[in-house]
């Protein structure tokens, strides 16, 4: 049977016959120290670090930056910034047993209690013109921006649930011939697996079950 569902602690045997361990990664670095990324993302949150450095007070420090006046308020903010500088998204998260975070354009959380507005993901129109190589920033190339922002919203989010995983493949020898780590999301654990593991195969064996065998 393929491999389907990435947990901790799942073991397989691959299509080489080798012993593949699969495990949460808790070294994990945070997505938003990676290279690469489009938005800035800032929260406003008790006991929680922002996921990108924030040195702003509040929605009126930080539209001043790029010549906004909002009032503190963040809806002013998001508006103002969608018209004049760039693309701005509003961030939710749910703080129970965990941490998770989604762009969009209402709670989608449905929890009045634990959840609710706690920032914003942004890029500036200079910025969207370098990454995606164009003059004009048009309906269509914003809404790709804004699919982009989500996205890196939903891996923090990943991440910051302790969704990460990395794998160790041994040989019958006992040796490890492959090792892995740093997948955020299951589904970014099945496709590096399906990359370097080759087909997966479930096993009731234990290593040490299976280098016995």
């Amino acid at each position: 049977m393929d491999c389907i569902y990435i947990c901790d602690g799942e073991e397989y045997v691959n299509d080489d016959g080798n012993f593949v361990t699969i495990h949460l990664d808790y070294d994990c670095e945070s997505p938003r120290s990676w290279e690469g990324k489009m938005g800035t993302f800032l929260t406003w949150m008790h006991h929680t670090d922002s996921p990108d450095d924030n040195p702003f007070d509040g929605f009126d420090d930080l539209g001043e930056s790029f010549g906004i006046r909002c009032e503190d308020r963040p809806g002013q903010f998001v508006a103002k910034f969608n018209d004049k500088v760039g693309v701005c998204v509003p961030v939710f998260a749910l703080v129970h047993s965990g941490t998770f975070y989604s762009a969009g354009w209402s709670n989608p959380f449905y929890d009045p209690w634990d959840s609710g507005f706690v920032g914003v993901i942004f890029v500036t129109k200079e910025r969207i013109r370098e990454l995606y190589q164009v003059k004009r920033v048009t309906k269509k190339v914003r809404q790709s921006v804004v699919d982009e922002l989500i996205a890196e919203v939903d891996e923090y989010s990943e991440w910051a649930s302790g969704n990460c995983y990395g794998f160790v493949v041994h040989d019958k020898d006992d040796n490890i011939v492959d090792c892995c780590s740093g997948f955020i999301g299951s589904d970014a654990a099945k496709s590096g697996l399906a990359e370097t593991c080759h087909g997966l195969n479930d096993t009731d064996m234990t290593l040490d079950e299976w280098l016995a065998a």
